[in-house]
This record gives C-alpha cells, structure tokens and sequence, in this order.
C-alpha cells in the first residue's frame, strides 16, 4: 500500500436558509464566477460549492480558503469535502482466514443466533428496508437470486446516476458492496450453480435492501461527506428504517447533522467500529452517540485483533474470516465466487440486519413509535438493548470491545422499556459515549489557541489534523501515542506541533497556530 493522498472535491458550506441568496453571491465573489453550488437537502442547509479554486485541489490551499470564508455573514459552518485516497501498488493481497472456518459457511449467523431467532419469531426481515451505503452492489447470484434487492430504489451518487450498480475492473479488486450486502440479506443455501458447495447467508434474508452507491474504492472506504450526506438524505425520502455504512473517517459537521436527521425519523444507523489503521481508534461516524458502533469478533468468539476498539464500541459481531460473495471481473468476463474476508466492514451488516429483524418483531418502525411514544426513540432503544443482551465474548475487555458480542434471539426476547424510562436511557448513551471525539486534536492544539477561537475555527483545525493523521505517518505515529491515556501527560505536544508545522503540505492557518 502507499501513502495515502488528500485532495479536496470543493466544499460544503452550511448556509443561514435566510441569508441564502446574498450569502451565495458573497461566496461566488470569493470563489469565482464559475462557483457552482447544489444543496445537498432542504432540512439541512448544507450546500456543494465547486470552483476551480477548490476543485481537486491541495487540501491545505482548501483549508486556508475555508478559514477565510468565515466572515461572511449567512456562513454557519464550512469544512473541504476531503477525498483521502491510498493505492494498491502490488498485487490483491491474499486474504488471512481462520481454518477452522473451512466449510463453516453459516458460521457468522450462527455465532450471532440468527438463526435462532428467526425460527422463534417468525421473522427474516420481511417488511424492513435498509438502506446501504457502500460501492454499490453486482448481479452475483448469492445476491440477487430471490432477494429484496431493490436497485430500482438505489442510487448512485459516486458516479451521478440512477442504477447504482458497480462498474468492477481488471486492475483492481472491487465489489465491496456485494460483498457486505451479501451477509445482510443473502437467502440460505446455495443460489449460484458452480462446482464449489460454498454460499452466503445473510442475517435478514426476507429485509429489502437499497444500494446506494457512495465510493468506488475497495481499499480504503472512506467517507466523502458530500456523497454520504445525499446518500442519507437518499435514505430518509425512501422510508428506510435502518442504514448499514461500512465506512469510517473524519468527523464532518456535515454528516453529523445528517445523521442527527435520519435519528430523527426512527432510522437506526450502524456503522464499522473500523481496522486498525492507521490505528485502533474508532472513527466517525461510529463514534457518534447516536449510532450503533459495531466491533469485531472470531470465530472463538474473541475480539478481531485487527478491529478497532473503544468506549464507543456498542456490539460486536463475527468479523475475521466470513463468507461472502465476490464479484471478480478478468477480460470482461466476471466470475462469481463465494470466498472469506475481514473487516468491521461484515461486522457492521451482520448488526444491521439484526435490526432488521428487531424491527419486525415489533411489528414494524410505525408500530414501534407508537409502543415507545416517538420515532425518534426507536434508534436509542435498540442500541441501548444491543449491549443488554449482549453474549460474552472469551477474553472480553469491555471497556475495548463493548458489552459482548450480538446474540439476535436474547435481542428479540427482550423487553421493550416504558415510554417513561426513555429518557434516563437516552442520558445514559449520551454518558457512554466518547466525548472526545474533537479531543484528536488537543495534543498538537495544546495552549495555542484560547478559550474564544471561532468553534467553526476550531472545527477546522481539527478536521485538518485529522486528515493529517491518516496521510502522515509520521504524525499519526506520534499522535496515535498520544491518545493513549497512559502517555498523554508525559507527550511533549511541541514535538507533535514541530512534525505537523514542518510538513509543506498543511494550511497556512494551521502553521500559523502551530507555531504560536
């Protein structure tokens, strides 16, 4: 793998809607005349803004455009849409599984206790629409054949169309998204008709799932705000319950309030914990106390080294060494395979898929509102249950990898609360949940900025050291040492400040805090 590459694809400007029309002719007085600007969703505010100057461009030039649109009144918030991109420069890596796995095909769901409690409860998912945020899907046969695929809901923002189908290549392993839609909503047993006996079986099989296509890229999924907000926002108009994102990246005002959005119309949103790299830490959007974190687990039911930990996680689920399919593409011709992969990237569907079949236990999202007295409630709800019928998982650090693992048949049996004791729940996610999401950036921060900075100021600084983080690694070295709480007091921050301000890249306004 190489370095990772950041790059800006314009900006995303959240607009005072009051003060839309002068505030958009103030930014096309900064950014040109050729400024194009798409609102991203009504709700929101969150506007597109495209130039040359901001296009494709270096980040650190975007970032120091950013800070100097500050102060214009309407602007509420700004940050670059960053597209942080890394390549594959050998051949596909071979993938690590886990022997005793061999033939286990059904093993991800047993583990979870799907199975059984589809059999208790009656329920496959039936009546739930999941939204899917990935790459996209392909017409392999453990996908497609009998399942609730619904392209013709689907949309692909990557590449600006409506079949959100992947376009596979030669030179590069893709297919992510059928891979992880595979185990969310594949039918049991066998669907494709070749000589090796594997298959998929998804968590959820009889759940209706919407691709959305939001990336291309099978190596690194990261976040690009502006596609993942319309993705969301995608989701919410087609009345999804739940949305599954095996994704991960820096923490976007933007995709924050998006997901504020989708939490307040009932959608339950489960997001990858990630892999530890550039380091163990989790990253957003899974860190946000509203979302469900979802971890990794084996097949020994211990925690996947390889997943990223912390008092965010909310569940964990099977992760290392899980079937599912894959859509190869060789000389325009495209095989279909059913192999093992890993990732947080399978964790994250296995738990959505739950959801799915939570949901229709309940008797469906409208149902549940009306038992929980609001919609919004159904997400806190379910996550809150997550950890209270967790199974425990072998050599468990709870405070790294959550309560347990998922167990589906303790998770449908369990109890709904009373409307009354909504609240208290609600308090305690909030206490739960990581509050040092912006405290990345403290380290290489510390006593140089006062306690009045510009929070939008801030936001910035942070976003950009964020970023820096993944495609320095030198810099991701040293702060990755200072996250931890054991060194935190003893880091000297100057000698993160000193590696950060000396690399060319970073904005003018950083270096110039940095260096205060």
């Amino acid at each position: 793998m190489s370095d990772p590459t950041i790059r800006a694809e314009g900006l995303l400007v959240k607009i005072n809607p009051g003060l839309e029309a002068p505030t958009l002719k103030a930014l096309k007085g900064r950014l040109g005349s050729d400024m194009h600007s798409k609102r991203l969703s009504q709700e929101l505010f969150w506007h597109h803004v495209t130039s040359k100057k901001v296009m494709n461009k270096n980040a650190g030039k975007v970032f120091d455009i950013a800070h100097d649109l500050l102060d214009i009144p309407g602007v509420l918030s700004v940050e670059p849409n960053l597209v942080i991109t890394e390549t594959k420069e050998s051949k596909f890596e071979e993938e690590k599984i886990d022997p005793k796995t061999d033939c286990q095909y059904t093993w991800h769901i047993e583990q979870v206790k799907a199975c059984d409690a589809r059999e208790k409860f009656s329920v496959t998912g039936e009546g739930v629409r999941v939204a899917h945020l990935d790459t996209g899907y392909t017409k392999h046969p453990e996908l497609m054949i009998g399942t609730s695929v619904r392209a013709d809901l689907g949309c692909d923002f990557h590449d600006n169309k409506k079949d959100p189908i992947e376009p596979l290549d030669d030179l590069k392993e893709g297919g992510h998204g059928t891979a992880t839609a595979s185990v969310l909503v594949g039918l049991p047993g066998k669907q494709h008709s070749d000589n090796d006996p594997a298959f998929v079986e998804g968590v959820a099989p009889g759940a209706e799932l919407v691709p959305i296509r939001v990336d291309d890229d099978f190596w690194w999924t990261d976040l690009n705000p502006a596609k993942d907000v319309a993705g969301i926002r995608h989701a919410i108009l087609h009345e999804c319950q739940v949305i599954s994102m095996s994704r991960s990246g820096n923490d976007y005002a933007s995709l924050r309030d998006a997901i504020e959005l989708a939490i307040s119309h009932g959608t339950i949103v489960v997001a990858a914990a990630g892999n530890c790299k550039p380091w163990c830490k989790i990253w957003s959007p899974a860190n946000y106390p509203e979302v469900v974190c979802a971890a990794g687990s084996t097949f020994d039911m211990t925690p996947w080294e390889d997943s990223s930990r912390g008092s965010e996680v909310t569940i964990a689920a099977p992760a290392w060494s899980v079937y599912r399919a894959r859509t190869v593409k060789k000389n325009n011709a495209y095989a279909f395979n059913v192999e093992r992969s890993h990732g947080t990237s399978y964790a994250t569907p296995i738990v959505a898929g739950a959801a799915a079949l939570w949901i229709q236990r309940h008797g469906g999202a409208a149902a549940l509102a009306e038992t929980l007295k609001g919609q919004k409630r159904i997400p806190v709800v379910f996550k809150d249950l997550l950890g209270k019928t967790a199974q425990q998982g072998k050599d468990w650090d709870t405070t790294k990898f959550g309560p347990g693992i998922l167990d589906c048949l303790k998770l449908l049996d369990a109890d709904l609360p009373k409307p009354e004791h909504i609240p208290a729940i609600e308090d305690k996610l909030r206490t739960q949940a990581n509050t040092s999401i912006r405290q990345i950036a403290e380290p290489a921060l510390s006593g140089r900025i006062g306690v009045d900075v510009d929070p939008r100021a801030l936001h910035l600084y942070t976003l950009e050291i964020e970023a820096e983080a993944r495609r320095n690694p030198e810099f991701g070295s040293l702060l990755e040492a200072a996250t931890q709480e054991l060194v935190r007091a003893q880091l000297d921050s100057e000698s993160l400040a000193k590696t950060l301000r000396e690399d060319p890249s970073i904005s003018k306004s950083l270096r110039r805090v940095l260096t205060s």
